[in-house]
């Protein structure tokens, strides 16, 4: 993917509940810093769909809840990363790693509590 489109690719991916109006909107914001092939480019570009999903992340024993939310945020910023390339199999193989950056690093998302219940059930998988 070329360094130039990439971050307007990854906004677009990052609006995905409205990609129409965001289309335009990046296409507008390119032509007006005088990037009409940098606009066409993304008005022509089909955003791929993210191989996996809430079902898919329960299937691998993914905590539910905000924990599973953190989780599926970090992943879709993988196969950004990956220009939109990787795999079910391969993002599912970066559950637990995930997982285990979640529970290490933690987040404000995560209170205490819910640190120790997440904590729990992973055990029991």
């Amino acid at each position: 993917m070329q360094p130039k489109i990439r971050p307007f690719k990854f906004l677009l991916a990052d609006n995905y509940k409205r990609p129409e109006d965001s289309r335009r909107w990046i296409a507008e914001t390119l032509r007006y810093r005088g990037e009409p092939d940098l606009a066409t480019e993304i008005e022509a570009w089909e955003l791929p769909t993210l191989p996996v999903n809430g079902h898919d992340l329960i299937a691998a024993g993914c905590p539910k809840g905000k924990f599973m939310s953190l989780a599926f945020a970090k992943l879709r910023e993988a196969w950004k990363e990956s220009d939109f390339k990787a795999s079910k199999e391969e993002l599912l193989g970066r559950l637990p790693e995930v997982v285990r950056e979640i529970e290490e690093n933690g987040s404000p998302d995560l209170r205490p509590k819910e640190k120790k219940k997440q904590k729990a059930r992973l055990r029991k998988s």
